[in-house]
């Protein structure tokens, strides 16, 4: 199984040495993001499969930055991860209704943190699965398709 990546979007950087010391010798490839500009810029380049998203940055927040991951179709079943210092549930309903697939309270637990990782990976390869699925599925239908064409051109 191919490496995972995991694209950590946070404008502090010690929480992207926190993140990657707790997921130090597991099989992840990580890349950081110092703002939610950056972190929209480089989806192309990091491909995540997975995304730990703060909340709380300057410019542009963690909330308008799901927001724009999830409406574009290419990335809206990448699993995103909020990571936050909010607590009430206004905060935690406001990162769900903008996409968020899960969320971790900060401080962030190591163990925790990995559970959370694996179950949305977990979900992600399920979903690309089906996709793959699917897509053989429409191509199975067109070559039928095709087929059929030709052998009523012939009758």
């Amino acid at each position: 199984m191919p490496q995972s990546s995991i694209l950590v979007v946070d404008d502090e950087p010690f929480n992207f040495d926190v993140v990657e010391l707790y997921l130090r010798g597991l099989d992840y490839n990580l890349h950081y993001a110092a703002s939610g500009k950056m972190a929209l810029d480089c989806l192309d380049s990091y491909q995540p499969d997975i995304i730990l998203l703060d909340v709380m940055m300057p410019e542009m927040d963690g909330i308008e930055v799901c927001k724009r991951i999830k409406s574009m179709s290419k990335w809206q079943t990448v699993p995103v991860i909020v990571v936050t210092a909010l607590s009430t549930k206004d905060d935690l309903a406001r990162c769900l209704e903008a996409g968020a697939d899960d969320f971790i309270s900060k401080p962030v637990n190591r163990i925790e943190l990995r559970a959370r990782i694996n179950s949305m990976l977990r979900i992600k390869r399920q979903f690309d699965s089906m996709d793959k699925l699917v897509q053989l599925q429409y191509n199975t239908i067109d070559q039928l398709e095709n087929a059929l064409d030709e052998h009523q051109n012939q009758l």
